[in-house]
């Protein structure tokens, strides 16, 4: 989506230890978390890969980008 998405703060049930606490903003070079390689122009790499999505204009964006793709990708590859 358009914005920012704040992160996740998850901690362990047995122990008040931060997991993850991380923010994204989508966008291409956006400020906050941006997967391994994005500045420099290297394809993705993770543990998910984006879909492509329709407007109602009939324009396709990889989601590679958006705020929630980054965050979710960056929690699993650090913590699964």
């Amino acid at each position: 989506g358009a914005g920012a998405s704040s992160g996740p703060t998850l901690s362990g049930s047995a122990s008040s230890e931060t997991l993850f606490c991380e923010y994204a903003i989508s966008g291409m070079g956006a400020p906050g978390l941006r997967w391994c390689g994005e500045a420099e122009g290297q394809p993705l790499s993770g543990p998910f890969l984006p879909i492509e999505c329709a407007d109602g204009l009939g324009e396709s964006y990889l989601r590679d980008h958006d705020a929630e793709f980054k965050l979710v990708s960056e929690l699993c590859a650090r913590h699964l």
